[in-house]
């Protein structure tokens, strides 16, 4: 068996978590409740808090938010193309007037 070297001053020291074949994965009582163990090649067993009050609240915030903005935003390219649309109709309208008064002119 080869010898590890002590590992250099600021390097973090970390020994991963051995897990017994036989333990059952279970939510635990205390923690954030998110867990993820990887079993073998591939297997994985995902747990997912359910979400609280307060999470729910922030939710409903952050999409209200994206609604407004979204909402601003369709309005904001209507209100353009209402612009757009009113300049051309006055261009044509003086265009024809221009016209007229330079076809009398002759």
């Amino acid at each position: 068996m080869t010898q590890q070297g002590t590992p250099k001053r600021g390097e973090p020291r970390t020994e991963p978590e051995i897990l017994l074949p036989n333990r059952r994965f279970e939510r635990p009582d205390r923690g954030s409740g998110i867990r993820i163990f990887v079993i073998g090649r591939g297997g994985q067993r995902t747990y997912f808090a359910k979400p609280g009050p307060l999470s729910a609240l922030v939710a409903t915030i952050v999409l209200g938010a994206l609604l407004v903005v979204t909402l601003v935003f369709a309005l904001g390219v209507l209100l353009i193309a209402a612009l757009v649309v009113g300049v051309l109709v006055v261009a044509l309208i003086l265009s024809s007037l221009l016209r007229g008064y330079l076809r009398r002119l002759r």
